[in-house]
């Protein structure tokens, strides 16, 4: 909760004073942490109109319920799984500024918008749990993206994230 509150002040205090600009390439941003333009750049799955598979909650290539990849895997300790974008270039040079400091405002934004395509894909969800991150990497970083996000999800829909289970 102290990482959200802040937040929400870093964000008061970086619009007060510069105006609010896009998060990846700095240009005047209108609506959130991203311009019209870099956030058209990221393939939104959703709004493609394809089929998505269940398993890794990419795209379906084929006619079955789930993609070829997802068909190798033997099983899966899940039942369903949900992906806002495409990961091509652009989302990947995205995500990796997003796991900076800087980036903290946009994983709050992306959990609550993860959340929104969780609860209309009507997935059975009995706890959030984070992608764990090592502890080097977190002592580099001061946070564990994941963890926002995975709290982010668990708020939005009402249950519990890994560290209320612990």
């Amino acid at each position: 909760m102290k990482n959200k509150m802040f937040s929400g002040w870093r964000k008061f205090i970086k619009c007060y004073i510069s105006g609010m600009h896009c998060f990846y390439c700095g240009r005047l941003a209108t609506n959130g942490d991203l311009c019209a333009e870099c956030r058209g750049k990221l393939q939104y799955f959703a709004a493609s109109g394809r089929s998505l598979c269940p398993g890794c909650g990419g795209y379906n290539d084929g006619i079955l319920e789930y993609c070829s990849r997802c068909l190798e895997v033997e099983s899966r300790p899940w039942r369903g799984a949900a992906a806002l974008f495409a990961l091509d270039s652009f989302a990947e040079g995205f995500i990796y500024r997003m796991k900076g400091v800087n980036g903290i405002d946009l994983t709050y934004e992306f959990g609550r918008e993860l959340a929104d395509l969780v609860l209309k894909q009507n997935f059975e969800v009995d706890v959030v749990v984070p992608i764990p991150l090592h502890w080097r990497r977190w002592w580099r970083r001061g946070f564990n993206q994941s963890e926002i996000i995975s709290a982010a999800v668990a708020g939005a829909l009402n249950k519990p994230d890994r560290k209320s289970v612990v």
